[in-house]
């Protein structure tokens, strides 16, 4: 069995893909064994002009059998570019002529996240310690990975009501839920990408050589010395500390009456609107609750203005 091994011994740029493409007709497998996606290999043939990155260049010979090696670092979303350019130029690419080894390391979108954040000490130091960056948008974008749906395929919805609209109110709702979800925990939003807080947290220790748990506070021992739910009974309802100086500040919502505009009218026929029937009715609650908080302080107007 013939063997030809093609090595670059000069930093790159020395032709191999073209010299691959010039011999792959006399061999029956061409197997590229090392690199990733940052390789470029430039193929000019009666195809047209191709810079490959992943592909190994025996891909332009139909009877060649081409493998990405054990070596390889494959960026799934760069190989399925690669593989789209390639057939619209009239290249064949079956599983029968490209075939990669299982023990080839893949790249997903997250691990391009993980290295941009690891290279942001500041960001870095932050997810370490259990808090969302506010800028982590930045960081997916560098990477070229979407943290939100960017494109309306992306995000699938589906209501059983009879709203020709979607999203519907009901979905609406959902989404509007579901933000709140992200305010209060916003390591939701990776969870939903298929990354645990754990997993992100890991691959960023591994990255940074941080082998040490993080210092999430002091644990306090307290002992057997806990009273029982019966002994504070008693006191149970009673302040443990005074709260003068303690204070509150209570102001309208941006948009009034968010929660009636969020779930829209309901599919009823009639000459009033639900929430016009309730805009006083919230007022009068909101007020009362108001002077309720502020006792004999008195309550502060409702349009969030000084008097």
């Amino acid at each position: 069995m013939k063997t030809c091994a093609i090595v670059g011994i000069n930093w790159g740029d020395e032709g191999k893909g073209r010299m691959v493409d010039l011999i792959a007709k006399d061999y029956d497998v061409v197997v590229r064994y090392q690199g990733g996606s940052n390789a470029g290999h430039t193929v000019i043939n009666e195809y047209g002009k191709f810079a490959l990155n992943l592909i190994p260049s025996g891909i332009f010979r139909p009877k060649v059998i081409n493998i990405l090696g054990n070596g390889t670092v494959i960026d799934l979303e760069h190989l399925s570019m690669e593989t789209e350019k390639l057939r619209k130029a009239g290249v064949q690419i079956t599983s029968d002529n490209l075939k990669i080894s299982d023990r080839a390391m893949i790249v997903l979108p997250y691990h391009k996240v993980l290295d941009e954040l690891a290279g942001r000490a500041i960001f870095a130091a932050q997810l370490l310690a259990g808090e969302m960056p506010a800028e982590i948008e930045d960081v997916f974008t560098a990477a070229g990975v979407s943290l939100f749906p960017d494109r309306l395929t992306d995000l699938r919805t589906d209501c059983t009501c009879p709203d020709y609209a979607n999203p519907c109110k009901h979905v609406a709702a959902v989404h509007y839920i579901l933000g709140d979800r992200f305010d209060e925990d916003p390591f939701l939003i990776l969870r939903l990408r298929g990354r645990t807080q754990d997993l992100i947290l890991s691959g960023l220790r591994a990255r940074r050589g941080v082998d040490a748990p993080v210092d999430r506070g002091t644990i306090i021992d307290i002992g057997d010395n806990v009273p029982t739910l019966e002994e504070e009974l008693p006191t149970f309802w009673e302040m443990d500390r005074d709260l003068h100086g303690f204070s509150v500040h209570v102001s309208p919502p941006i948009i009034p009456l968010p929660l009636l505009k969020r779930l829209g009218e309901p599919e009823v026929r009639a000459p009033i609107t639900l929430q016009g029937q309730l805009e006083e009715v919230y007022e009068a609650v909101s007020q009362a609750a108001l002077s309720l908080a502020y006792g004999d302080f008195g309550a502060p107007p409702t349009n969030g203005t000084e008097e």
